[in-house]
């Protein structure tokens, strides 16, 4: 397997719940920062703004953070619902995100 990002071949790791999504420890990061200037960790909960009305006053994890040059921040988050434990089922661009 390839890394999705960057393409080497080294260290490479499935992203669970994530189809044919595959990062390696250089493309793997533990923080990012919206277009605003606000920065968001790993282990943070947060909202998601206006995504899908499922997910509207949820809450959910961040679990992983991934770099991913073909969107807007640069970087990609990985959320699970706080309540469920189920993983969202896309990464999400980190301008999507709100913090609680």
């Amino acid at each position: 397997m390839i890394c999705s990002n960057c393409l080497s071949e080294e260290k490479i790791k499935h992203v669970p719940g994530i189809d044919n999504f595959y990062t390696c420890t250089k493309c793997s990061v533990t923080y990012a920062k919206n277009r605003r200037g606000i920065t968001f960790s790993i282990q943070e909960e947060v909202n998601i703004q206006d995504f899908h009305p499922k997910t509207n006053m949820r809450i959910f994890t961040i679990a992983g953070i991934f770099i991913h040059e073909e969107c807007e921040s640069g970087r990609m988050i990985y959320l699970i619902d706080k309540e469920t434990q189920k993983p969202l089922k896309t990464l999400l661009d980190t301008n999507w995100l709100i913090k609680i």
